[in-house]
Order: C-alpha cells, then structure tokens, then sequence
C-alpha cells in the first residue's frame, strides 16, 4: 500500500492509486477469471478462485482507505477545484463499484459453473444416483 500524507500535494497519487486499483479490479482480474473459467478443471478454479478473491479483497481494503484518505483532505483552495475533486471522487467510486459488481458477477458465474462440474462428476461416477435394494 502507498503511505499517504493528507495535504493538497498527495491528491494526484491518491487519483492516481485509486484508478489504478479500478483499473486491476476491472481489467485484470475479470480476464483472468473468465480465462480460469474457460482453461481449468474445477479444483484448480477453487484453489485460484480464492487466491483471486484473497487479493481483490486486499485490493479493494486499500481502495476504501485511498477513498477515505481523498475525503479527508483539507478542502481545495477554489471552488472550481472543489467541484473538480468532488467529480473525480464520485467517478472514482462508481467505477470502484462497477468494478466489484463485475467481479462479484464472475464469481457467482465460476461458482454455478464448478457445481455443475462437481454435479457432472458425481453423475459420471454414480454418486449422485440413488439405488434401491
């Protein structure tokens, strides 16, 4: 995580660290995920699908904090300067939530799809079938 100082000089970083964190969560991970859904076998998905969500939880932890260290700031020295902040933070945070709401997306589809992978494997090998005697 980049250490922050809150004073006017540090709002380009946290602009800057904060689309970078949305820029990871949509476009990285989101492509990673589908390839993970397309290319391995449900067990490697499990093992990766929570390392994925192990380090977008991190990720998304260090942006709440950038988010909250951007509102902290002391109040800009114009007004035009005040609604431009207030405008790219509100940007910022959509885009965080689209991000989560994308990714959160992914991983009900990876899970529907390793039970139905763990249904097909028990009905291959006569677990999921009941047999009267």
């Amino acid at each position: 995580m980049i250490p922050v100082l809150l004073d006017d000089n540090v709002y380009p970083a946290l602009n800057t660290a904060l689309s970078y964190t949305n820029d990871i969560l949509t476009g990285h991970f989101y492509g990673i995920f589908r390839r993970l859904l397309r290319e391995l076998n449900f067990v490697c998905l499990a093992l990766c699908r929570h390392q994925l969500q192990h380090y977008t939880n991190q990720l998304a932890k260090d942006t709440n904090k950038y988010i909250k260290d951007l509102t902290n700031l002391p109040v800009a020295p114009t007004p035009s300067e005040q609604r431009q902040r207030k405008m790219q933070k509100e940007r910022l945070m959509e885009d965080f939530s689209k991000s989560l709401n994308l990714f959160q997306e992914a991983q009900r589809n990876a899970a529907s799809k390793e039970k139905a992978s763990v249904k097909r494997a028990r009905a291959a090998s006569g677990l999921g079938v009941r047999e009267f005697l």
